[in-house]
């Protein structure tokens, strides 16, 4: 990861950006940050819904209905059916 402060990257930005396709780069400024991540299609697809408060708030209602409706499957039996077992959680030392 590349660290450069605001005064530099201010002067320099198309080409921290066009690294930052390859890399990721922190932007400082005293005790602030900012980090510049690229992202995929799929990944910033992810992003704009998960930080959507419509896409959350359809989310929520949807759980709401499923549970109030009893038509909810636990987990369990969801990966049961899909025949994927559950992981072991790892031993600590």
């Amino acid at each position: 990861m590349k660290v450069r402060e605001q005064e530099v990257a201010d002067k320099k930005l198309g080409g921290i950006l066009k690294k930052a396709r390859t890399e990721d780069i922190l932007v400082t400024k005293g005790k602030s940050a900012v980090l510049i991540h690229a992202l995929d299609e799929d990944e910033l697809f992810d992003y704009l819904f998960e930080t959507d408060p419509r896409f959350a708030r359809i989310i929520e209602e949807q759980r709401e209905e499923c549970r109030k409706a009893g038509k909810g499957i636990p987990l369990e039996k969801l990966m049961d059916e899909a025949g994927i077992q559950k992981k072991k959680p790892k031993r600590q030392n």
